[in-house]
Parts: C-alpha cells; sequence; structure tokens
C-alpha cells in the first residue's frame, strides 16, 4: 500500500502568496489589506490573486470537510489534510493559506470556540 502524502504544498503557498503581494507594479488601485487569524496584515494585488484563484481553491479542497461547515473548523488545525497527515505545522504558514483563501473570496472567519483564541474558517462551497 502507498504512502499518502499530503497534496498541499507549504512553498507553494508562499510562492502564490509572494506573488499576489501588492509591490507597486500594477499601481495602487489594485490594492487590498487582509488581516490573518492570527493579526497578520498583507498587501496583496487583487488582479494577480484572481490569477491563482483555482490553484488555492484545489489547495483548500485538500482539508478537512469541517471547514465546509457552516461554523467551521478552529484555523489553526488546517495543518492536517483530509487524509489525517500533516503538511505544515507552522501556525503562520496556515495563516497565509487563509489569508489568501479569504482575499478571492473562498472563505471566511467566523468566531471560534471559547476554548480557542483563534477564528474558526468556513471554505465557501
Amino acid at each position: 500500500m502507498a504512502k499518502h502524502e499530503s497534496q498541499i504544498n507549504a512553498m507553494r503557498i508562499q510562492e502564490i502568496l509572494s506573488d499576489c503581494l501588492h509591490l507597486h507594479r500594477h499601481g495602487s488601485e489594485v490594492l487590498m489589506t487582509v488581516q490573518g487569524f492570527r493579526g497578520l496584515r498583507i498587501d496583496l494585488n487583487r488582479q494577480l490573486l484572481g490569477e491563482h484563484k483555482a490553484e488555492v481553491a484545489s489547495i483548500l479542497s485538500e482539508l478537512s470537510g469541517m471547514y465546509t461547515r457552516p461554523c467551521g473548523a478552529p484555523a489553526q488545525d488546517a495543518g492536517i489534510d483530509r487524509h489525517g497527515k500533516q503538511w505544515t505545522g507552522e501556525l503562520e504558514m496556515i495563516e497565509k493559506l487563509f489569508i489568501l483563501a479569504v482575499a478571492m473570496n473562498l472563505a471566511t472567519y467566523v468566531p471560534g470556540t471559547t476554548r480557542s483564541k483563534f477564528s474558526n474558517v468556513v471554505i465557501s462551497q
């Protein structure tokens, strides 16, 4: 039986984020600021976000189905894919994925439980 490896690639998420950073190469009219669930704020280029939307949607589809429920799932638990494999142990990388997803209208933050200091995330279907 083949060992399953996560289809989520943290390096690719970082590449997409870096490509979408607002670097004044397309003018300020395409700027949007998105805040992550831990408070990280990033300025992104709207036009470049659109170019990566399908790929980010595909990445999100590899997360647990709990994230598509109306109440979502804890943002910090997204380091485990839908197959139970860990793709990252870094909260910063999970936050970057959800910053992209929120900026692309693929996900939203909702209040988490009182046990968690972070928001839940709901992935749009």
